[in-house]
């Protein structure tokens, strides 16, 4: 059995526990539905369960979900999901009165029961376990991926010249700098492909494919979670399922939303990122609807997030994750039209600032050294990225300048989507920018390399520019790719426990191979000695987002006598947090109807003014919407005033009237 899973056994017993205790009575254990295989999906709810001041119940009040599992390779997402119960009713029951927290730490428990079976190998698969026919000939699961050399993992295949009658294609070289690493030839520099790359496995069923259909890290079987949303759902990628919402999971994760309008921000632990990677803003699909990323006035919460985000984990930069097209994510924002947000919780300690506490005693004696001595190699792309930065350049300017060719092609050919005012926009920032800076743009357009204006920092080695060629170019670019990067983290921090070296291996079918390659999991997962302090840093987050949820206080503002039985009455809605009671997205979906405002008088009776009245949104950190009737009515009546809300609960307001009520 995993640590992972028997810590999720361990914490399920003591989240029932708590559930139990009369004393605080704040976690609520129940399900969203079950898995394929009919395991509970399970739902925690955390929450004062008595009315709060306004009378609302746990479900109607502002609430934060958090969804952990949706890819079970991450293991460390349902781990720290579970985590927080116990710390957010620790130290953050007082945010729990008035805000309600809906976590679901596992949405596909299939996946991990599948791989903690006795001599189950560990592989890179993430996907639910459905029987899957990929190669459309009758059969399913007949193909899957092996642990042929017998050491518990299923890693990788590399073929060296392979003949034609294998149906493979070499397309990779061993880099010269570490011949671990599997790369791209580079034609203008003499290279010729070498090797072909693939899962280590047999052709089970002869048809000429290796592993294309059953788990274990197989090309084909099983639906990614990740891809089977309806939000720009990948109809014909391998993983995103027959049709959108195929898998028990995802459905029943979409029908819990759907009876949960209190949902007003959403939180996933997972693969992808968009905190340190906000989405490009303004961009739609096609039919000019549906976002692909987010709206452009929803932008400036993200990056006040990502801030956030940034001051409480230190985390400076994280991989992007896989296409968001089909993500639960994706469809949390764009079709269920609330604030979305998405992250590995864990990367590359390269990747984290370190904090100042954390300085060793004698930092002082090293005072002499220079200043990004003791820092890691700072890349050209990295340095031209911090020159960038520095000028205030757009993050679409960013990327296109540190994109490799391949990615540059295709942001260029993604431009000739783009409406006329959006490339008159783009290209009036790329103007806007300062003249040198201008020139290095244009100069990538035309597919020239560019260098920094300062050399690159690099931790005590000679400062200077990439070589344009022989071995210190190989070392460079070894040095700037992900995979060598992790490859000096495994080395260097982790005994090399992250890569299963090359190993010979005669295969019955392909002749001599080898196998080897990364760790399943290595780089999705921290060692143990992280998971609290990762677990102290989302609380920390998720307690900080809490607090940040919209919140609707309705007073009355004033009532006027204009005459014997007469009467204005003014109320004020005053946003008391920080997100609009609407966002951007929200507004353009109209998933949920506006703020209603219902006078409960006769039509008849009122003289000016809307009897029921609407607030479409309310601006965050105090902003303030009004409403004005003139009435008809005796003097010292009571009037009610229904205020209905679907995602901040409703309330009543009693006005009297009585002589000028300011």
């Amino acid at each position: 059995m995993s640590v992972f899973l028997a810590s999720a056994i361990a914490f399920s017993l003591a989240a029932h526990a708590l559930a139990q205790d009369a004393s605080e009575r704040l976690v609520e254990v129940s399900s969203i539905g079950k898995s394929r295989s009919g395991r509970t999906l399970q739902l925690l709810r955390l929450a004062h369960p008595e009315p709060d001041s306004l009378g609302r119940t746990p479900d109607q009040r502002p609430a934060l979900l958090i969804v952990a599992g949706l890819d079970a390779r991450h293991e460390i997402g349902p781990r720290v999901a579970r985590s927080l119960v116990d710390r957010l009713v620790t130290n953050h029951a007082d945010l729990l009165r008035d805000r309600t927290v809906y976590i679901i730490p596992d949405l596909n428990p299939d996946n991990a029961a599948f791989f903690a079976r006795a001599g189950a190998p560990k592989s890179d698969f993430g996907r639910t376990i459905v029987e899957y026919d990929a190669d459309r000939d009758a059969r399913v699961n007949e193909d899957p991926a092996e642990d042929l050399n017998a050491d518990g993992l299923i890693t990788m295949m590399r073929v060296k010249h392979p003949p034609p009658a294998t149906g493979l294609t070499a397309d990779l070289i061993p880099d010269p700098d570490d011949p671990r690493i599997m790369r791209k030839p580079d034609p203008a520099k003499g290279e010729a492909p070498t090797h072909a790359l693939l899962i280590e496995g047999l052709d089970n069923d002869g048809d000429g494919r290796f592993n294309e259909d059953g788990p274990h890290g197989s090309a084909g079987g099983g639906v990614d979670l990740n891809m089977n949303f309806p939000a720009l759902w990948p109809e014909h990628a391998d993983g995103a399922g027959p049709y959108s919402l195929s898998e028990p999971e995802s459905l029943a994760l979409v029908r819990w939303m759907l009876t949960r309008d209190n949902i007003v921000c959403v939180l996933v632990f997972g693969p992808h990122d968009n905190l340190l990677n906000i989405p490009e803003a303004g961009r739609n699909a096609p039919d000019g609807r549906e976002p692909l990323g987010i709206e452009s006035d929803d932008k400036p919460y993200y990056e006040e997030i990502a801030r956030l985000f940034k001051d409480t984990t230190g985390m400076t930069g994280a991989p992007k994750g896989p296409d968001a097209a089909g993500s639960f994510h994706q469809w949390a924002y764009a079709h269920f039209a609330v604030h979305a947000f998405t992250t590995p919780v864990w990367v590359r300690p390269d990747l984290v600032k370190a904090k100042e506490a954390e300085k060793p005693a004698d930092a002082d004696a090293d005072a002499e050294k220079p200043a990004d001595a003791d820092q890691p190699d700072e890349s050209p792309a990295d340095a031209i990225r911090r020159e960038f930065q520095a000028a205030g350049a757009p993050q679409f300017i960013i990327d296109f300048m540190v994109a490799t060719p391949e990615e540059r092609a295709e942001l260029m050919a993604q431009a000739q989507d783009r409406t006329p005012e959006e490339q008159r926009e783009r290209m009036a920032a790329v103007m806007a920018l300062p003249e040198e800076l201008r020139a290095k743009v244009m100069a990538v357009a035309q597919g020239q390399q560019v260098q920094p204006s300062a050399p690159p920092r690099a931790g005590g080695r000679q400062q200077g520019a990439r070589p344009a060629q022989g071995a210190q170019g190989a070392a460079s670019r070894a040095r700037e790719s992900d995979d060598a990067k992790w490859l000096k983290y495994s080395d260097e921090q982790r005994n090399r426990e992250g890569f299963a070296d090359w190993q010979p291996f005669d295969h019955p079918q392909l002749g001599p191979v080898e196998i080897g390659g990364f760790v399943p999991g290595f780089r999705a997962n921290p060692p143990e000695s992280e998971w609290t302090r990762l677990a102290d840093e989302q609380t920390a987050f998720a307690a900080a987002l809490l607090g940040k949820l919209p919140d609707l206080a309705v007073e009355l503002h004033a009532v006027e006598r204009l005459s014997t039985g007469l009467w204005r009455i003014t109320v004020r809605g005053v946003n008391t947090r920080y997100f609009p009671t609407a966002s951007a997205i929200a507004r353009k979906a109209r998933r949920l109807p506006p703020i209603v405002l219902d006078l409960r008088v006769e039509q008849d009776a009122v003289v000016a003014g809307q009897r029921i009245t609407r607030w479409d949104n309310i601006d965050g950190s105090g902003g303030a919407a009004y409403a004005e009737w003139t009435v008809a009515a005796p003097d010292g009546s009571a009037i009610t005033l229904d205020i209905r809300s679907a995602a901040l609960g409703n309330r009543t307001l009693t006005i009297t009237l009585t002589e000028d009520q300011r």
